[in-house]
């Protein structure tokens, strides 16, 4: 009898031992949290269900809501997650649903990861707008540590060296994703210009910023990108390698060592990551970013025309395209296993170039494999030129883990802080064409007085005769854009200046206006103006500081024909503030002359009397700047001739309000 016993349970035993591990654990009434801000509840596990609604909107919890794990999760969804079957409370009321695992705070294993216990030390080394997010990840997976990384550049800085020229780039057809930069973009043609192949484009500021911002990418699916890059060989990693090349062209397939010996992919994954210290998932993941896991990439084929036999796994070198790869990979050099005429050797090769040209020398994850923020070569020798790279390939190294049930292992992510960091990066809202230029503008039957060019806004045209109406045409640049306004038949009132506006709208919003000024005759025409007009000079004088164009189009009296515009020094209409050096033009009904606005001290052409001009009167006096006619003139505050000591005193003591400056 105490055989059959011993028997019995040893049977027993042998069973629990054959089962899976959720066979013999349950998550029914197992407290959860949520961990990502914003998550839906999904009436069904995966997102071609429904979301659970309250009274009619959808439920959003945020991040540490707490839920019940009702029972088992799912199978995986196409996109390879599994959902939990939860309970929870909302507005009062109770509700059940399905979580996607990675917004979850529990893994599918029946794990007791270690307690982080140095997690408030590690929190009070990061900026208070980090925290938030941490904190939502201690809560969900104790485990993990966090490593502030305080990189000592500033924001602003750091953007500038990461938009340059072909540094981040992005393959998109989301138009507002693209730079619009010189040698990016043609304002004049609407063309964007191609940085690397026939599709990678110069990345927009905005999206460079969205992705350097650590803050972004502080959640469950997206933190795998500053996760330090070291070998951890044991076998739930070598499940997750194994997880990772399900359905790749490298699944249950085989390659050649060095020995000649047949061996899988995943062990030679595994023995290049043991050889060069470097985790083999990430060996992996940085392989599928690269050529896919289709196999179709000129360097997982081996037969691209001229490169017969010859692997780049990871488009080593391939600066222009899939060619410079190749002709790396051929080259021979026994320290990089070169040429590399077997997948093995190309494997072995490009995880060697990965460790010891980035791992080894601080850029341990992707992140700064991206963005070289290290103190090392900063902002050179990054590994990849596109933007998205860390975040694509962090997300795909998450999801080996999750395959390998290993995400509450102990994980440490090292995450770069800078200085002056604004409160939120965004991604640019998803829009056209941002071109609001017009490819042409003209009136039937007259000229405009200027030449047209898309980057001038006013145009004139004066009548010698009284007519009703006008025909404009316009054309934009962008065939996404549109013309409106004053476009076709316009009707005129005569003896006026007739302000005609043309709208060109761009596809992004951005709006361009073009003004046509016509000229309509009538009898007589004059002014009577207040100012200082000095005819031989063709200099206008007796303007207060300050005054607006609209100030001083009131003061001027026009009448009959008369009209009169206010222009900058590139000869476009202003409408603001009245200032040294514009142009006054005045049409008499028969021509036009134009007169060099003079406004006494203010020699920081800005209409205004400050600091300012103490400063650059200074400079005049020092020989320090070279000011032309018109500021000297506007310098000459005694109007004795002469810009001197005198002039600057009197500038001081008008700006200290001691005394007022005559414009007359």
């Amino acid at each position: 009898m105490k055989q059959v016993f011993r028997r019995l349970c040893a049977l027993i035993l042998c069973l629990a031992v054959m089962l899976p591990a959720t066979a013999v654990f349950s998550y029914a009434s197992t407290p959860g949290a949520v961990t990502a801000s914003s998550v839906r509840v999904r009436t069904g596990p995966g997102t071609n269900y429904s979301a659970v609604t309250h009274n009619g909107a959808v439920i959003y919890l945020s991040a540490g809501h707490a839920v019940t794990i009702t029972g088992e999760m799912s199978a995986s969804d196409s996109d390879g997650y599994r959902w939990y079957p939860v309970s929870f409370n909302y507005g009062g009321a109770s509700y059940s649903g399905f979580i996607r695992e990675d917004l979850m705070g529990l893994s599918a294993q029946p794990v007791s990861p270690a307690v982080n216990e140095d997690f408030e030390a590690q929190l009070a080394a990061f900026p208070e707008s980090y925290r938030p997010y941490l904190i939502a990840l201690h809560n969900a997976h104790p485990s993990w540590n966090f490593e502030a990384m305080n990189t000592g550049f500033q924001w602003a800085y750091v953007q500038g060296k990461e938009n340059q020229l072909g540094y981040s780039l992005i393959q998109t057809s989301v138009l507002s994703y693209r730079s619009t930069a010189e040698y990016c973009y043609d304002w004049y043609t609407d063309v964007y210009y191609p940085r690397e192949g026939s599709s990678w484009y110069q990345a927009a500021p905005e999206v460079v910023a969205y992705y350097m911002d650590p803050r972004n990418f502080l959640n469950e699916n997206d933190i795998f990108q500053f996760e330090k890059l070291s070998y951890i060989g044991t076998d739930q990693i070598r499940g997750g390698v194994a997880s990772m090349l399900s359905g790749s062209f490298m699944d249950n397939a085989y390659t050649t060592d060095f020995d000649g010996k047949s061996v899988s992919y995943v062990d030679t994954f595994m023995a290049a990551g043991e050889a060069f210290n470097v985790n083999p998932i990430h060996i992996l993941a940085r392989c599928i970013q690269e050529v896919g896991k289709s196999g179709n990439a000129a360097g997982t084929r081996g037969n691209y025309p001229g490169f017969a036999g010859i692997y780049n796994f990871f488009n080593i070198g391939a600066n222009t395209g899939a060619e410079d790869g190749l002709r790396y990979a051929a080259k021979t050099d026994a320290d990089s296993f070169r040429p590399w005429n077997t997948q093995y050797k190309a494997i072995m090769g490009g995880a060697k170039f990965i460790a010891g040209s980035y791992i080894a020398v601080g850029q341990d994850t992707l992140y700064l494999q991206k963005f070289n923020v290290t103190t090392r070569n900063s902002f050179r020798h990054q590994y990849m030129s596109n933007v998205q790279a860390a975040w694509s390939e962090g997300r795909t190294t998450r999801k080996g883990y999750a395959g390998a049930g290993l995400i509450d292992s102990a994980f440490t992510f090292r995450i770069p802080v800078y200085e002056n960091m604004p409160e939120h990066c965004y991604l640019p809202a998803a829009a056209g064409s941002p071109n609001a230029y017009l490819s042409a503008l003209s009136v039937d039957g007259y000229a405009f007085a200027e030449e047209f060019q898309p980057w001038r806004t006013t145009y004139n045209i004066r009548l010698s005769e009284i007519v009703p109406s006008l025909t404009v045409r316009a054309s934009c640049i962008s065939s996404t854009a549109a013309a409106s306004g004053n476009v076709g038949t316009v009707w005129l009132t005569a003896g006026v200046l007739n302000e005609l506006k043309v709208v060109c709208t761009a596809a992004a919003g951005y709006t361009r206006i073009y003004t046509i000024l016509v000229d309509v005759p009538t009898d007589g025409s004059g002014w009577n103006p207040f100012l200082n007009i000095d005819e031989e000079a063709k200099l206008v004088s007796g303007i207060s500081p300050g005054t607006t164009r609209d100030g001083l189009m009131s003061d001027l009296s026009l009448f009959g024909k008369a009209r009169a515009q206010l222009l900058t020094p590139d000869g476009n209409e202003t409408l603001g503030i009245v200032t040294t050096g514009q142009t006054l033009r005045y049409f008499d009904g028969e021509s036009a002359t134009d007169y060099t606005v003079i406004i006494y001290g203010d020699v920081f052409p800005d209409g205004a009397l400050n600091e300012a001009d103490l400063d650059a009167l200074r400079d005049v006096l020092l020989e320090k700047s070279d000011p032309g006619a018109a500021v000297l003139r506007a310098a000459d505050i005694d109007h004795d001739g002469e810009v001197d000591a005198a002039d600057l005193l009197h500038l001081h003591k008008d700006v200290k309000g001691q005394l007022k400056i005559s414009q007359s």
